[in-house]
């Protein structure tokens, strides 16, 4: 609260105040307050939290025109602040549907009182949550959000027009950092947190913003006109894309308060500021161990992997060691049989393994172990079921 020492203007002392949120009906970022100001208060805009000012409620004194005023700081929560418990889950914390609209209401004395509080602002509660692409019209994979290794994506996040001035949700306002996590993590909404403020970049995780000064600069938290609705770390450029090395489950970070310099402040990288967005499961196989096989020529075989976000449409192909997986535009050609000397569908329709625009690439099915299903024949298909009876 406010006061003027000399014009005999409101005083609330330092004791008996309270304050208290309540939800907002209405819709919209921009609330009227339910009392006018009169002439015998302060100018709300000056009735403020000041960063360094003290807890006492007695605060700073300054000369303005002439007249010596004096105004006070009242913090409200202590030194931990406020935090609204949406649910026990990152999901219910963090990504639920609509904003909220939160009465900031006030007591002065005799808080039992109904008639004793009168609204003082408004807070906003914004959810965030992940975009599926860049923009509507995004019909390429690098224009999609990321899922699968080793395969070039964005990451953005959905801000309602409502929300453009909601703090942590403005232009350029927010940075990304995203970090490996393992699925014994404790997931708590506070432990998620700390992981990410105590993780810096991982240059070997991810291409794109791996550090401090790429995230900053290059991946920046940007909208562009006409679907401002949309936050996308690209900086504005739609060529810049992340692209994960690993499969895994990744946190994906940020933070929404960024110094002059576009770093994140109080500690840059390991700031405190840094909180969860989402959890995201990069699909593909796993790399860390490698997995090896070793098999005799002239011999039929097949073999089994493991990874992450594994599917029925998912295949594998062998090419050359002189190949490259992401060669002729992630189509290699090096499978053929006189790369690799490779044959398919053995032991009876045996077929050597053509180019790609034959008949026969190479492309050998992938069948996932279900509660259902525990094995495939021989040319992986018919699953034998796990029926289990009483």
């Amino acid at each position: 609260g406010c006061r003027l020492a000399q014009h005999g203007m409101i005083e609330l002392p330092n004791g008996n105040m309270h304050m208290a949120l309540a939800q907002n009906s209405a819709v919209g970022p921009h609330m009227p307050f339910d009392t006018p100001v009169t002439p015998t208060s302060t100018n709300p805009t000056d009735c403020h939290h000041t960063h360094g000012c003290p807890q006492t409620g007695y605060g700073i004194s300054t000369a303005i025109t002439g007249a010596y005023e004096e105004q006070d700081y009242k913090e409200f929560g202590g030194p931990s602040g406020f935090q609204f418990i949406m649910g026990n889950t990152n999901h219910e914390a963090r990504n639920f549907y609509q904003a909220y609209n939160m009465d900031t209401c006030f007591c002065n004395e005799d808080c039992q009182t109904q008639s004793n509080w009168f609204k003082v602002g408004t807070m906003r509660l914004s959810p965030t949550r992940l975009v599926s692409s860049a923009t509507a019209q995004s019909n390429l994979p690098a224009q999609w959000t990321i899922e699968f290794t080793k395969q070039t994506g964005i990451i953005g996040i959905y801000r309602s027009y409502d929300d453009e001035y909601t703090m942590g949700l403005q232009e350029e306002g927010m940075l990304i950092k995203i970090v490996e996590d393992q699925l014994e993590l404790d997931t708590a909404p506070e432990r998620s947190d700390l992981k990410c403020w105590k993780s810096g970049y991982d240059p070997q995780l991810i291409q794109g913003p791996s550090d401090e000064g790429s995230a900053s600069f290059n991946y920046a938290g940007t909208s562009v006109a006409p679907e401002t609705n949309r936050i996308i770390f690209n900086a504005g450029f739609v060529a810049r894309t992340i692209t994960v090395n690993k499969a895994g489950r990744i946190a994906v970070c940020y933070c929404g308060r960024v110094d002059d310099s576009g770093l994140c402040i109080g500690g840059g990288d390991l700031s405190m500021n840094w909180r969860l967005l989402a959890h995201i499961s990069i699909k593909g196989p796993k790399l860390l161990p490698q997995q090896y096989w070793s098999f005799s020529t002239m011999v039929n075989f097949r073999f089994s992997y493991v990874g992450y976000g594994l599917s029925p449409y998912d295949t594998v192909r062998i090419i050359d060691f002189s190949g490259n997986c992401e060669d002729d535009n992630y189509n290699p050609n090096r499978a053929a049989y006189p790369f690799t000397f490779i044959k398919v569908g053995c032991p009876l329709n045996c077929q050597e393994v053509t180019l790609t625009d034959g008949d026969q690439p190479g492309d050998l099915t992938t069948r996932v172990r279900t509660s259902g299903c525990s094995t495939f024949d021989r040319n992986n298909v018919n699953c034998v079921r796990n029926d289990i009876e009483e």
